[in-house]
């Protein structure tokens, strides 16, 4: 498991080729907000930065959710579909929180 999960925040950190630019009339949806149980879903994170990733290879994606101080979290589809997860909870691995020292 700490191989398939160290691959997969390497591809986290690897570099994405940039998003074509929008056509100038193009019109955006409002925004969705995303939630956990109901809540929003990082309400007391310091700048989240989300991005969905199939940590443990079963075929749907999981919400990895990485904060200012290094903490990293993941979160589940609650199965209604849509934008719903789960709580979000700290990444372990071999039972310790991973944290990426920002600070």
């Amino acid at each position: 498991m700490l191989s398939t999960t160290c691959a997969a925040l390497l591809a986290l950190a690897a570099p994405q080729d940039p998003a074509p630019a929008p056509a100038p009339d193009a019109q955006f949806a409002a925004p969705i907000r995303l939630t956990a149980n109901g809540a929003p879903l990082a309400d007391r994170i310091i700048y989240p930065s989300p991005r969905l990733l199939d940590i443990d290879l079963d075929g749907t994606l999981e919400l990895v959710v990485g904060d200012l101080p290094g903490r990293v979290h993941v979160a589940e589809r609650d199965g209604e579909g849509g934008f719903a997860w789960t709580a979000l909870k700290n990444f372990a691995t071999e039972g310790r929180p991973l944290k990426f020292h920002n600070w």
